[in-house]
């Protein structure tokens, strides 16, 4: 008959295991949020992961084997950047260019908003496209440092946190259980001192600054069923294609000494969600009007197919493109490159030169074009022209 044993499980060991990622993800709030670094004074656990995520933010050969793995940058770890590329862009001026983080967390937020137009009954409709147009009449000046203020609840649940910690430690003592005590004790004060070390780091925006004398611009951010169109002062396309979040000198050396844990609530927020409303209102000043800060327009259209989508971009971007830059887009957006196609986007791209460019916006919406005497051409020709107009209609509709 087997022997019983005793079986003790140490809860402050297991306890450093769990909860890292939980950690992490919180403390990216403790830049964001005025006052939120003087708000860590509770116990939680995760010290394991968080400590050995914090020790790759340093190189050097002694931390590189404790903490083995690539080394991060501020910016990483707490999901201000990203090392996945952004959409591509495409400018009406100087061509394709790489976006990073910014430019996706811009066209992610699109991606949500709802249509406020949507194709006609009698318009072609296959895989249906979507376009959001975005007037930036804002310049912003760099750096910018965006701070929130917390909410109400929040600080009520981080008051309760360390009401019970305390409460917690204080009955361990009142029950000399001092071990218990004196753990929860040190959770607590190494905490605060994370989230006061950490907290001490400013949160950047920064983007390169165009000459003050450069006209605006126009470009497009590409996806696969979506576009973004951006109009406005190249101060504002740098910030959206070129801008990036930086976190200022943060002292981690003190924090790898201590545990680290972080509010669960602010764990759950969408920290995605908190830099998109930075960029928006912050940076670019999309938001509602007020006297004290300009405002953009962002609308965004549904419609029937991407070759229609395709025709109200060139519309779009046709009074500020560089000559020559429209074919390039039309064939990025189209890579189709048939005699057929070429000979439709040709006759495209005449209309719109005769009609836009030159400055006849009231024919904008009069698209004519020559039919080819190939004869098996015709079908595909007619869904091809059947496009343009329903672009054209849209692009009245826009105009009005």
């Amino acid at each position: 008959m087997p022997s019983k044993r005793e079986f003790n499980l140490d809860i402050s060991g297991v306890a450093g295991f769990f909860g890292g990622d939980v950690a992490v993800n919180a403390v990216a709030t403790v830049h964001v949020y005025r006052g939120r670094r003087w708000l860590g004074w509770y116990n939680q656990p995760g010290s394991y992961e968080v400590a050995r995520r914090y020790g790759q933010l340093c190189s050097g050969r002694f931390w590189d084997t404790l903490y083995p793995g690539p080394n991060f940058t501020p910016a990483l770890v707490f999901k201000f950047d990203s090392s996945q590329p952004g959409p591509k862009y495409m400018s009406a001026q100087s061509g394709a260019s790489p976006t990073g983080h910014a430019a996706r967390l811009l066209f992610d937020g699109c991606k949500s908003l709802p249509s406020r137009y949507t194709p006609a009954a009698n318009h072609r409709q296959t895989s249906p496209g979507f376009l959001t147009i975005i007037d930036l009449s804002y310049a912003p000046t760099t750096p910018v440092m965006p701070r929130r203020t917390q909410g109400t609840a929040a600080n009520l649940l981080a008051a309760l946190s360390i009401a019970v910690s305390l409460a917690a430690s204080a009955l361990s003592a009142y029950l000399e259980d001092w071990y218990s005590c004196a753990v929860i004790l040190l959770g607590v004060i190494a905490n605060g001192i994370s989230c006061y070390v950490i907290g001490r780091g400013t949160l950047r925006f920064t983007f390169p600054q165009p000459d003050k004398d450069s006209p605006p611009g126009s470009g497009i951010l590409i996806g696969k069923d979506e576009l973004v169109l951006l109009r406005g002062s190249k101060p504002a396309l740098h910030a959206i294609t070129r801008g990036q979040f930086l976190s200022g000198q943060l002292l981690f050396l003190g924090t790898f000494v201590v545990s680290a844990a972080y509010n669960s609530f602010l764990s759950s927020l969408d920290i995605e969600s908190i830099q998109r409303a930075f960029l928006l209102e912050d940076v670019l000043h999309i938001g509602p009007a007020d006297h004290a800060r300009p405002h953009a327009t962002m609308e965004k259209y549904e419609l029937g197919t991407w070759t229609t989508m395709s025709v109200f971009v060139l519309m779009l971007l046709a009074p500020l493109a560089e000559k020559g830059m429209l074919r390039r887009i039309l064939d990025e957006l189209l890579p189709n490159h048939t005699d057929l196609w070429d000979y439709w986007k040709d006759q495209v791209l005449q209309n719109i030169q005769d009609k836009i460019r030159s400055g006849c916006a009231d024919g904008a919406g009069d698209f004519r074009f020559e039919f080819s005497s190939a004869e098996g051409y015709r079908p595909l020709l007619q869904l091809l022209y059947k496009d343009s107009h329903a672009a054209a209609e849209m692009y009245a509709l826009y105009q009005g």
